[in-house]
């Protein structure tokens, strides 16, 4: 669903009574409005209850290189470096042209696609998951980080600012076609211009404008109304509803063979 930037911060602004009773908003009551909202889905971002979706995607694998960089520019191109890494895996495919030409060509290089058909399994490639070191502390106390090998076991990402880096141990290489894939919270919009038009699942468009109408209240000496919170709150705890995830644990960590279970948590705030 699509609506304008300029309708929500117009809606906004009126909830807290600016450009009510026939009025319009002055460019500075829009242009505080509009820092307001980047702020608010940037924040968003940072919780990924808050996120409606995941996304993947890759690079290929280049033997020479210990790290990869992700972000705008980086061996990963996104818009955005992702705060955190949900998780990731190592493709090795057993011809050179990979699975599919239109995504692994000849050189190994790979050619742009949607983001998240890098998920997709290919029919001459095999997918190896990567298991998370958690922090860069972790990743200090590998011993032997030269070690190689043709399938990778571990990563680290490190959110860096502004390309986020991933290692991976062993290193790969000796490798004709490879590529490595990562999975992200979807990258919500957060640097919006007030000619911009914002696609988000219908559900956030009532959160955003009640939420942003609390923040803005404060700017002209209110404090945001029962009411206002109330709204604010429920539009919210339904974005909960529909954004939450099974999450894996291990039902017996004490056991050679681990057995994973999944449980479902419902987030609420």
């Amino acid at each position: 669903m699509q609506y304008s930037i300029q309708d929500i911060l117009t809606m906004a602004l009126r909830q807290v009574g600016v450009g009510a009773e026939g009025t319009s908003p002055t460019s500075v009551d829009i242009d505080d409005c509009l820092m307001h909202l980047n702020m608010l889905l940037a924040e968003w971002q940072n919780n990924n209850i808050r996120v409606f979706a995941q996304a993947a995607a890759y690079c290929p694998i280049d033997a020479s290189k210990k790290m990869y960089t992700v972000g705008p520019g980086g061996d990963i191109d996104l818009p955005e470096r992702p705060a955190c890494i949900r998780a990731a895996f190592f493709r090795s495919y057993s011809t050179g042209t990979g699975g599919n030409t239109q995504n692994i060509t000849s050189t190994g290089t790979i050619t742009p696609t949607e983001p998240d058909q890098s998920i997709d399994s290919y029919s001459n490639g095999i997918d190896f998951p990567l298991q998370q070191i958690e922090s860069l502390a972790n990743w200090s106390g590998i011993m032997l980080k030269n070690i190689s090998s043709t399938i990778p076991c571990y990563f680290n990402y490190n959110p860096a600012f502004p390309l986020g880096e991933v290692r991976l141990f062993p290193a790969a290489s000796n490798l004709s076609s490879a590529s490595l894939h990562i999975v992200y919270d979807y990258i919500l919009p957060h640097d919006l211009a007030i000619t911009d038009t914002l696609n988000l699942p219908s559900t956030y468009f009532n959160a955003i404008m009640w939420n942003l109408a609390c923040r803005i209240a404060i700017s002209y000496g209110q404090e945001p109304s029962p009411t206002l919170m109330n709204y604010a709150t429920s539009a919210l705890r339904n974005i909960a509803v529909t954004s939450y995830r099974p999450i894996t644990v291990n039902t017996n960590p004490n056991a050679g063979n681990m057995v994973p279970g999944v449980f479902l948590f419902n987030r609420v705030y």
